[in-house]
């Protein structure tokens, strides 16, 4: 077996590594991913919905699973650039995450209106907690499908806005007033 030369592409929750393996004995040709020293299953990444071909009106209708709540969480996302200044994909890069995640629809929906109690600073607070390891992905995701309100217990809201407005000063600035 040779591998080549790893492949290293940027993306929204890090860098991906790419190795091509190549068995020698049939030529067969196969993929092993690996993120930040992860192993990613590969099931899990061709599960991603959105397509680099979408459009933003496939990518809202792929996210919201046809739940309007959801529709709507995204579409503020999307218009939320402010908020984030930081993130450079502003809205889509976050919806980009979420797909990441596998967190669509209702799951949306519960993220942004049980857990951050519908303040989107909040709710983009815990999402960019994920992106830069300060919670578990697997946590929020638990937390999300859970439509009864009990993963408000799971996700710490206000610790996790408070870190992200730590690591990122410019991270909801607007909110700070001035005496």
């Amino acid at each position: 077996m040779v591998y080549s030369k790893p492949i290293i592409i940027p993306c929204v929750g890090g860098c991906l590594k790419f190795r091509i393996k190549k068995f020698k004995s049939n030529n067969q040709l196969s993929r092993s991913m690996l993120s930040r020293g992860e192993t990613i299953n590969e099931k899990v990444m061709a599960n991603e919905r959105i397509k680099l071909e979408d459009t933003t009106k496939e990518m809202c209708a792929k996210m919201s699973d046809g739940n309007p709540g959801a529709m709507g969480v995204i579409m503020q996302i999307l218009t939320s650039n402010s908020i984030d200044p930081d993130n450079i994909m502003g809205g889509i890069g976050v919806v980009l995450h979420l797909d990441s995640m596998g967190i669509y629809g209702t799951d949306i929906y519960v993220l942004h209106n049980d857990i951050c109690r519908s303040e989107m600073p909040k709710t983009l607070a815990v999402i960019r907690a994920v992106q830069l390891g300060m919670f578990s992905r697997s946590i929020l995701k638990d937390a999300c499908s859970r439509q009864d309100r009990s993963g408000r217990n799971l996700v710490p809201v206000q610790e996790l806005y408070e870190k992200v407005k730590e690591r990122l000063p410019n991270f909801d600035s607007a909110s700070v007033t001035s005496n």
